[in-house]
């Protein structure tokens, strides 16, 4: 009996862990994939930056809309990346003192945040590939 019942517990710690580096694992893939943007969105804030650069030395032609509409999307662009470096900066995988319940459920609303942030982040893109096809 006190075999089946150690035998029990073991098991259930098994598995336990296993859901927890199951969702670490979870977090981390949403975390590569929103990663795997930042090329564009560097790419995108560099492009235009260039536009609003050049349409400021054109002085034959009012541009101050569209420069203030690029302005916009690069504010968009610089929040969608500090969400980003934030959210890596605030999240932690050191989880000693914490029971296994808190451990899920900040794992659970770091994969909510994260994949938010993911979901920003192709809507911005999104935007300003759009505009910048104009």
């Amino acid at each position: 009996m006190k075999k089946l019942l150690f035998l029990t517990i073991i098991i259930s710690l098994f598995f336990a862990c296993n859901q927890k580096e199951k969702l670490y694992d979870e977090v981390m893939d949403v975390h590569d994939h929103a990663m795997a943007k930042m090329d564009k969105i560097m790419s995108l804030k560099s492009e235009i930056k260039e536009k609003i650069q050049t349409l400021e030395m054109d002085t034959t032609t009012d541009h101050s809309d569209e420069i203030n509409e690029m302005n916009g999307l690069l504010q968009d662009l610089n929040a969608s990346d500090e969400s980003m470096m934030n959210w890596m900066r605030e999240f932690h995988s050191n989880y000693e003192t914490q029971s296994r319940d808190e451990v899920m459920d900040y794992l659970e609303n770091q994969k909510r945040l994260i994949e938010q942030i993911g979901n920003n982040m192709n809507d911005v893109i999104t935007d300003a590939e759009e505009y910048m096809e104009k």
